[in-house]
């Protein structure tokens, strides 16, 4: 039975987590997983066409996969009670074993998505188990709740590298001075200046441009998702709240060393 998703246009996250839970609604109700998800009313922000549906352009078909639904169904309902608020919410706390087998089988990236995140790995030398992710998503995610002070982060930073002296520092954010704050106390670090968006600090506003320009947006999340999979694999993550950083651990399927 096909999924026909609802109306959702936000950013490509937001939609990761509506389909995440409309999945699970679909699971408890009819007793089965989808067998097709279709969501030509979402990612708005990132068609050229209303009608591409996009996700599988991102994500593998892998309906094939066993699973224990009745195991499923008995887990899904007390989580599923903060489905809206669920990015907010202190990670570590909560038992995301829940949903690491919804993700393996409607959440796995395309080989496209998984050539960008090589490709990257390759220019930046990227060593995962010696680097330390600085994410802070800021400018409009300010109007849904607080964020962190840059100092937060340098002293949290700093108690890695007191740890590991060689520690490289992979910085991304979506504000400007973040980025340049970050780069002036650490310096040895790892930022993808070619392959993502930033702006000056600004709460009205974000990357995205509210879905006003597609074909930069669709350009740009092709590399920010293969950007999320690297950072969810990196040996330590220091970030805020939100729809990137709930996915973050969600395909990091463990919360070790994640502040």
């Amino acid at each position: 039975m096909i999924l026909k998703l609802k109306s959702h246009t936000a950013g490509f996250f937001s939609c990761l987590n509506l389909i995440l839970f409309q999945i699970i609604d679909f699971l408890l109700l009819h007793n089965e997983i989808p067998s097709e998800i279709d969501c030509i009313q979402t990612f708005y922000w990132y068609k050229k066409n209303p009608s591409d549906k996009l996700f599988y352009t991102f994500f593998n078909r892998n309906i094939d996969r066993l699973i224990d639904i009745e195991s499923l169904k008995r887990c899904m309902p007390n989580i599923n009670e903060i489905e809206g608020n669920i990015q907010f919410e202190e990670y570590k706390k909560l038992d995301l074993t829940y949903f690491y087998e919804l993700i393996d089988i409607y959440f796995k990236p395309t080989e496209k998505i998984l050539n960008i995140k090589q490709e990257l790995m390759n220019k930046y030398r990227i060593d995962i188990e010696n680097i330390c992710v600085l994410f802070l998503r800021g400018n409009d995610k300010a109007t849904e709740c607080n964020i962190p002070e840059y100092n937060e982060y340098i002293n949290e930073g700093k108690k890695i590298l007191e740890k590991n002296n060689n520690i490289r520092f992979l910085i991304q954010s979506d504000e400007t001075e973040f980025i340049e704050t970050m780069k002036n106390e650490f310096k040895n670090n790892i930022i993808f200046y070619d392959e993502i968006r930033h702006i000056s600090k600004d709460k009205k506003n974000t990357v995205d441009n509210h879905g006003k320009t597609p074909d930069y947006n669709l350009k740009y999340i092709n590399y920010f998702y293969a950007i999320v999979l690297i950072m969810s694999e990196c040996k330590h993550v220091i970030c805020n709240t939100g729809n990137i950083c709930f996915w973050i651990a969600l395909c990091r399927k463990h919360t070790e060393n994640f502040i």
